[in-house]
Parts: structure tokens; sequence; C-alpha cells
């Protein structure tokens, strides 16, 4: 990784640039935020743009686009901000055990990450353009993953909890029945079991397959 960027990076600033990729990490599965960024490592806002620009040229995160379907509604614009390799985000929020993982404040973001990653690797390897947004109104509510074509919509859900329970699609069915009543519904979690409950199916996250 260091490799990739020494080129890009001038030699001077090296260290603050992995500093910054530190931080960048603890934005994973979160709206992204330029001022922030640049006001954490103390750097100019066009800086900080660069040095992301950077990590994205690089094949290093990604930044996942906001869904609009109405001019008219009020909707996040900002993107999300996402690591390809699930491995280097844990090794640069500090996590060095897989038994510390669980317990980690960041679990949540860190299983999003792996699983809006999955699928927009298994798009790049088809040679497909990624075509994913998320949905995210100026109240808060959201679907992680949204993705719509001519043929059909399909919207997930994505918990990191191993026990399936009816409030963790609530949100996922109540955006849906209003925004995209026609849409294919489901949850991807940390359990073991497929099936289908109120319209929504359940798939565990090391069964996904987002071509299907």
């Amino acid at each position: 990784m260091r490799r990739d960027v020494a080129g890009l990076v001038n030699p001077s600033n090296l260290v603050d640039f992995q500093r910054f990729m530190s931080i960048v990490a603890s934005y994973a599965g979160q709206l992204l935020n330029y001022s922030n960024l640049a006001t954490a490592l103390g750097v100019s806002v066009p800086t900080a743009k660069r040095w992301l620009s950077i990590l994205d040229q690089s094949y290093v995160t990604f930044l996942l686009p906001p869904y609009f379907k109405s001019a008219t509604r009020r909707l996040v614009k900002s993107p999300k901000l996402y690591f390809y390799d699930a491995g280097l985000l844990c090794h640069l929020l500090g996590l060095r055990k897989p038994s510390e993982l669980r317990d980690f404040y960041m679990y949540g973001a860190l299983f999003e990450n792996y699983v809006v990653a999955d699928a927009r690797k298994q798009s790049l390897h088809l040679g497909e353009r990624p075509g994913y947004h998320f949905y995210r109104d100026s109240n808060g509510a959201e679907i992680d993953l949204v993705r719509q074509s001519p043929a059909r919509t399909t919207l997930w859900e994505i918990k990191g909890t191993e026990t399936y329970h009816p409030r963790l699609t609530r949100a996922l069915r109540r955006i849906a029945g209003t925004e995209f009543p026609a849409a294919d519904q489901r949850l991807v979690y940390g359990g073991r079991e497929t099936m289908r409950l109120e319209g929504v199916r359940q798939v565990p996250w090391d069964r996904l397959d987002f071509a299907d």
C-alpha cells in the first residue's frame, strides 16, 4: 500500500498521509464530510480531497452515492465512504485479532463495509458498472443499498446481528412501501438461516450473491 501511494504524495507528507488514512478508516460506513476530515488532520479541504482521491485511484476506498428518486424530495447529498479491503480497514483501526472484532465499537460499520464492498467487487469482477446507491432522507431514514435497473429494484438492509428480529427490517419495509413499492427487499445479517418473513428475504452474510 505504501509503495502504491508513495509516488502520488509528497515524501515530506507521507507521515501525515498515513495518519490521514487512519482517520479516514474511522469514517467507514459514514457520510463523507471533507471539512471534518481536514480539521481532524489540520490540513486544508483541498488537500483532504486530493489525498482521498489518491486512495480512490489506488482502489483503497470508494464512495457510495445517494439515491435520488425525485428532485422535490429532501435527500442527503453527501456520499458514504467505504474500503475495498476489510482487512486493511481493521488494521488501520488497530484491530489485530478476529476476537477483537465483535466487541469493537465500530462493529456494525465494519460489517456494513464488508457487505457493501463485496457487492461492488462482485459487479467489477463481472465487468459491470457498480450501480449501487444508498437511500437516506433528511430525517435519517435509511436503506443501506439500493440497486435499480429497468427490470427490477433491489433493496438491502445490512445488520451484523446473528439473531433475526422484525425491528431489523422495520425501516426497510416502511421506506419500501412508500418509495419502492415493487422492490425486492432483503436483509443481510450475521446469522445462518435463509428465510422470508414479512416480505423480506433474510440472507446470511457468507451466502451473498448480488447477481441473484
